[in-house]
């Protein structure tokens, strides 16, 4: 790095060419080389100007290596070990040389510390969004070949500016503001921070925003905590601009071509509520870690611990609205085994027209549950490298009990999996490519991506195939028509399945409008073709899901089946 920027700097002195492109960084000792080359330029798209400093990334295209591969079979992938990253020059420059031939995928952020720029990959038709699965658009590179003009022209990030006063238009400061997707409980996937906070003024700023439709709230912590009873009769409410109590009837603000000014929101004041009760462990003792969790979105606003030493507690100045307690004895270390003599117990509650008073929680010790692996196939993968994991729907109150359990997959197919407080969904990671989680069976019932309590079961069993479904297709077009940024969604039958994180898949659509979805499970599905900048968060998607499966297409898959469809655009 000391050599190129000395390079530039004496360039500039003696006015003569520009430097050539700065090389990739990379560790030579776990990157494979080879004869191919790709470089390209990182500019602002309306202007033209080079983008200096920006980061650009390069990774191998798993994907391309899966779908090449014959159904079911095996494949390799050729390519560096690891991602490669160029900063680029002056002239908004970058290169990366000696790459072995392959398929790649390339990504630019803007420079460190600034957001003027939002996060681009490359042959999107929008900067990516950090709620959506990223856009894939493949770079096949031959042997000693290069790929030359592989530019990265960067969207401008836009900002919402307003205001947040009382009900007499006296500025409110410190006061949480926060944007949703329009139709969503969704966060926006901003650039920069996710929550900004009005100044003495009561102004905000929400910056590094992507194109797009927003909702603008003015928020309020959902507690106050403290136990103190003067907090908890009234306080300012949830206001969405202008002043309405909640997304759906708040205004839409759309962001196109440039900043939206002048947001103005009237907060509202109303009743606040208060919970009271006692925690006890499993042997009747008073438990002193008592705290209360918000849950909206999809998400978490925790306070801190609350207690009076006898187990009672009392959370003051709530919000209407959904909450948990958790209550814990002993320390959360980040391994899941550390945790085994903790014990844990929670109790939701909706808040809403009065207080809730004399709630009683009870903690308990983390179960402990044995299962197995059941391969179906002739060549069953190696068990070494496989790892069994517990994963918490969105939302779940699993997900704040810390470490998520899981257990290395033993010689003989077994495993266990300890520290097990609440519900989860089950997920396998280290899987042989042409092999798919068939189904997950508790106690003789089929729940694969289902969020189920594990506690007190038995016969947890992990079916394995090697004999996964596909579908591929192509988009039907209007003669000289282009096929728009789809993506081809693939949503499971059964709604059950619609709040896992990992249901969801989907494929993008080829410049020709074709498509290629592999190691699909046996089972019955919807496939819609989406737009890419409508593509639901799985954080969020079964309220889309409700929607899209409208105008889907119905498609049910056996083993080894390969199915071929047409879809239509919607108009």
């Amino acid at each position: 790095m000391r050599t190129v920027l000395t390079c530039t700097l004496l360039a500039a002195l003696f006015q003569q060419a520009p430097p050539p492109p700065p090389r990739d960084r990379r560790a030579p000792d776990v990157t494979r080389e080879g004869t191919g080359t790709i470089k390209g330029r990182v500019y602002d798209r309306e202007t033209g100007a080079p983008v200096p400093n920006a980061a650009v990334t390069l990774t191998v295209d798993v994907a391309s290596a899966r779908d090449a591969a014959p159904s079911g079979q095996p494949y390799t992938v050729s390519g560096p070990a690891l991602p490669r990253q160029a900063t680029t020059d002056a002239q908004g420059r970058y290169a990366f040389e000696r790459l072995p031939a392959g398929s790649y995928l390339l990504t630019s952020v803007p420079p460190e510390y600034k957001v003027t720029y939002l996060p681009l990959a490359y042959g999107a038709a929008r900067p990516s969004d950090p709620m959506r699965p990223p856009p894939r658009r493949p770079i096949p590179l031959a042997d000693g070949q290069t790929l030359d003009n592989l530019d990265l022209p960067l969207w401008r990030s836009l900002a919402i500016t307003g205001r947040v006063t009382d009900e007499y238009g006296e500025p409110l400061a410190g006061v949480p503001i926060v944007a949703t997707t329009a139709g969503t409980n969704q966060r926006a996937g901003a650039r920069g921070p996710y929550q900004i906070y009005s100044d003495d003024r009561g102004a905000f700023r929400l910056f590094g925003m992507a194109p797009g439709r927003y909702v603008v709230c003015a928020s309020p912590q959902g507690l106050m905590g403290g136990g103190r009873p003067e907090e908890s009769s009234e306080r300012y409410m949830k206001t969405c601009a202008p002043s309405a109590a909640s997304e759906a009837d708040g205004q839409v603000v759309e962001l196109a071509a440039g900043d939206f000014d002048n947001v103005e929101i009237r907060m509202a004041r109303g009743r606040a509520y208060k919970v009271t009760g006692t925690a006890i462990d499993s042997q009747g003792k008073p438990v002193n870690q008592v705290s209360i969790v918000r849950t909206e979105g999809n998400g978490f606003t925790s306070s801190g611990s609350q207690s009076d030493g006898n187990g009672r507690f009392t959370f003051t100045g709530l919000l209407p609205g959904d909450y948990i307690i958790v209550a814990r004895v002993g320390n959360m270390g980040m391994v899941a085994a550390d945790t085994a003599e903790n014990e844990i117990g929670s109790a939701a509650v909706h808040v809403e027209g009065a207080d809730v008073e004399n709630l009683v929680v009870s903690t308990s010790k983390g179960a402990a549950v044995t299962g197995r692996i059941i391969v179906e196939g002739t060549a069953p993968p190696p068990a070494k490298g496989l790892r069994v994991m517990l994963r918490p729907a969105p939302g779940a109150a699993s997900g704040i009990f810390g470490p998520l359990p899981n257990s290395e997959v033993a010689a003989d197919l077994t495993f266990t999996l300890k520290g097990i407080f609440g519900a989860y969904g089950v997920t396998l990671s280290g899987l042989p490519g042409g092999w798919i989680v068939k189904s997950v069976r508790l106690g003789g019932e089929d729940v694969t991506e289902r969020t189920v309590d594990l506690r007190g079961k038995d016969r947890f069993e992990i079916v394995l195939s090697n004999r996964p479904a596909g579908l591929t297709g192509r988009v039907v077009l209007a003669p000289g028509e282009a096929a728009p940024d789809y993506r081809v969604l693939l949503i499971p039958a059964d709604k059950e399945q619609w709040n896992s994180i990992t249901s969801q898949r989907s494929a993008p659509t080829t410049s020709a409008g074709t498509f290629k979805l592999t190691a699909i499970r046996p089972g019955e599905y919807f496939v819609a073709l989406v737009p890419a900048e409508e593509m639901p968060s799985p954080l969020n998607a079964a309220a889309a899901y409700e929607r899209i499966v409208k105008l889907a297409q119905r498609v049910t898959f056996t083993d080894d089946e390969q199915k071929e469809i047409e879809l239509t655009i919607p108009r």
